[in-house]
């Protein structure tokens, strides 16, 4: 049986775990977002939004953070390393690979928000409050009332 003081617990337990979902989605975006002009000494902020979509998201969202870190990676090595070259053959394979990555990484934040969606949806029934179900239960027993028969 289900007392008032339980309902009031459970209830808002979709809220919160949508809550946490939304603020973590967040952070995710805005790692996403400004990613490129990310400084060496922040990239440890990427492991912590990797470790903590593992326990929100699925496979397929850590698969993509995964790959996205890893072109982010390509990218930053590839534009500090002809940062200090002369110009050379070298050089332009770096900065080459650095613009191939650039355009891989700016590419992604069109995909996660698509990525994200089935975890954020909340498209389960709402539970009813107990008032709700008193004047639901009041209707269908009034409807079962013999008044409206003539007399």
């Amino acid at each position: 049986m289900v007392t008032s003081e339980n309902f009031v617990e459970a209830k808002p337990m979709p809220v919160r775990w949508f809550r946490n979902d939304t603020t973590q989605f967040s952070g995710f975006r805005e790692v996403v977002r400004h990613g490129v002009h990310v400084e060496a000494h922040k990239a440890g902020r990427f492991h912590d939004v990797r470790n903590r979509a593992r326990f929100l998201f699925g496979k397929e969202v850590t698969d993509w953070l995964k790959v996205w870190h890893e072109n982010l990676i390509d990218m930053t090595t590839s534009a500090e390393m002809f940062k200090e070259q002369d110009p050379s053959p070298e050089r332009q394979h770096h900065v080459s690979a650095a613009y191939d990555s650039l355009k891989k990484v700016l590419r992604f934040p069109e995909q996660f928000p698509q990525l994200c969606e089935p975890y954020m949806k909340m498209d389960q029934k709402r539970v009813r409050t107990p008032s709700e179900w008193f004047k639901d239960k009041n209707k269908q027993r009034l409807s079962y009332s013999d008044s409206t028969e003539p007399k």
